[in-house]
């Protein structure tokens, strides 16, 4: 059964590392990791997160 990021990290926990991944001081390996997800859902979330940070949320994105 897939996780569900929503039910597992907070949004503010999310956009951190979204923001530190852009900023590059984290790297995305670290981050796959992290979340559980490969490449291509990471860059779903950034994809949506960079349309707009500030009402980014997990339960409004693309959950699969």
């Amino acid at each position: 059964m897939a996780r569900q990021l929503h039910k597992t990290f907070k949004d503010d926990d999310f956009k951190s590392l979204l923001k530190r991944y852009i900023s590059k001081e984290v790297k995305i390996d670290y981050i796959l990791d992290v979340l559980g997800i490969k490449h291509s859902r990471f860059f779903e979330f950034l994809k949506v997160y960079q349309k707009d940070p500030v009402d980014f949320s997990l339960p409004s994105t693309i959950e699969k």
